[in-house]
């Protein structure tokens, strides 16, 4: 565990918040085998590993004894990786052991050595081990999205620094200039060919006044690197990573002023006083005032959105079979669907999120069931294209924000995310504990107890999103006579 402390006090350069959750995901796995006493080969090796420190013999231990001691070492990972997540974010207070089998352990051994040791470099090119590790993360660690967005900064990489070049060759100095090609980028550059955007002399095409990639983003693109050469030096493939310590510029403050924002009252009743939730013109003028209301994905995607603050890539992506119930509660799930065909954001990102009351009065369970008639294994808005490029959102989100332009609400800082930004603030403003809120987000939870926990039931979801409440009423959404359905 002494290593695990040091790693995360030397480590300056990893994206803490990244490092913390990952860890927190890890630790919920090895819990689950933990569970299950499912326990791989590499458990026994550790243990093996154990007994020769000490100078014990393999083979006069009982075969209850190897059990216990597999479980021990379980049990150590687990603390392990909860302790990495408290040092990352700062959280001292539970940065020491909190299961009884380590109570009170100190450990006495040595700083880990962070000189280079003297082992041989290693045959293996930087393009073939960014593959490697790609295969390996795959449908294992990461979500389709975060694979695509891996490949992609990877293949980026292997343009600037070479990648038919030794791993073991890497320099800080290709990390520099890794870093400043990176910010030489322009904005949107993980929808294009990354490396079509640059000449032949390693400079941007782009005119000088182009948009650039924000801080926020390099800082993101630049992390997905920094955690590559990380896995190349602990499968010991180069020596010693380089540019540990290399750093990009943190997002300005102007940046941050102009992060999306919620939608506040006003904007609230100007959406949904809009044509969409009043009536439009036809299917085909949804922005121009008419007589009929289409309740198709343009009217509940939003409205979901407000009352579950799910991300819209979930929202788009829901089938009709994600709309169940657990006695009282219709509930929405959010996974990855039978054959993992759905794309998540995190592994945190699966979960129940019971339906709001305002939701059930506006019709959505009839919308569900008239979608169940016509295809039971159908998705729930059939009519929304699907983007591309692990992004389904993508479509709907341009869609979404021409309409905040044709009804007057244009701005850059009003976006669909914006109203997961103003269900959460919902949430506060009901007094709904953060570990609830963070359950119902899909957020990973830093807390022992979401570690060694079972995590809320969704009696008490139900209980919370129940809560949520806006300065505006809906009655008048309520589906009559006059409304005309989606099939």
């Amino acid at each position: 565990m002494n290593e695990l402390v040091w790693a995360a006090r030397i480590g300056r350069d990893l994206d803490k918040e990244f490092e913390a959750s990952d860890s927190l995901e890890a630790a919920q796995k090895v819990r689950g085998a933990l569970a299950n006493h499912s326990f791989d080969g590499r458990v026994w090796a550790e243990a093996v590993q154990a007994l020769q420190m000490v100078g014990l013999p393999v083979e006069k231990l009982s075969l209850d004894s190897r059990d216990q001691l597999r479980e021990a070492i379980v049990r150590a990972q687990i603390e392990h990786l909860r302790i990495y997540a408290a040092r990352m974010g700062g959280d001292e207070a539970n940065a020491s052991p909190v299961d009884p089998l380590f109570a009170n352990l100190q450990s006495t051994a040595p700083a880990p050595e962070l000189e280079a040791s003297s082992a041989p470099p290693s045959s293996v090119t930087i393009r073939a081990a960014s593959e490697e590790y790609c295969a390996q993360k795959k449908d294992k660690e990461w979500v389709h999205k975060t694979y695509l967005d891996n490949r992609r900064v990877l293949d980026f990489f292997n343009e600037v620094v070479g990648g038919d070049r030794l791993a073991a060759s890497l320099t800080t100095s290709d990390v520099k200039n890794f870093r400043e090609r990176l910010t030489d980028l322009p904005a949107h550059a993980a929808k294009r060919q990354i490396v079509k955007e640059t000449g032949t002399d390693g400079h941007s095409k782009q005119p000088k006044d182009f948009q650039r990639l924000s801080a926020k983003t390099v800082q993101k693109y630049f992390a997905l690197a920094k955690s590559f050469l990380i896995w190349l030096e602990n499968e010991e493939i180069i020596v010693k990573r380089p540019g540990a310590m290399v750093q990009v510029a943190k997002p300005s403050l102007k940046e941050q002023q102009d992060a999306r924002l919620a939608f506040n009252a006003d904007q609230l009743r100007q959406l949904f006083s809009s044509p969409a939730y009043t009536g439009v013109k036809s299917a085909a003028r949804r922005s121009a005032p008419g007589s009929v209301v289409i309740r198709d994905g343009q009217f509940w995607i939003p409205l979901i959105g407000l009352f579950t603050g799910m991300r819209l890539g979930e929202i788009v992506q829901l089938e009709v079979s994600d709309i169940g119930q657990q006695g009282e509660i219709p509930f929405i799930h959010v996974w990855q669907g039978a054959a993992g065909q759905k794309t998540l954001k995190t592994a945190s990102s699966k979960r129940q999120i019971p339906i709001h009351r305002e939701l059930i009065f506006c019709g959505l369970l009839d919308y569900v069931e008239r979608r169940r008639k016509v295809d039971p294994k159908g998705r729930l808005f059939p009519e929304v294209r699907l983007g591309n490029m692990g992004d389904p959102s993508h479509a709907f989100s341009k869609q979404f924000g021409r309409y905040l332009d044709a009804i007057g609400l244009k701005s850059r800082k009003l976006t669909f995310h914006s109203l997961r930004h103003t269900f959460k603030d919902a949430l506060m403003e009901a007094e709904v504990p953060e570990s609830i809120a963070k359950a119902l987000m899909g957020h990973s939870d830093a807390s022992v107890h979401a570690i060694y926990g079972s995590g809320a039931t969704l009696e008490h979801l139900n209980s919370a999103i129940q809560k949520v409440k806006y300065p505006l009423k809906f009655e008048f959404l309520r589906q009559d006579a006059s409304v005309k359905a989606a099939p």
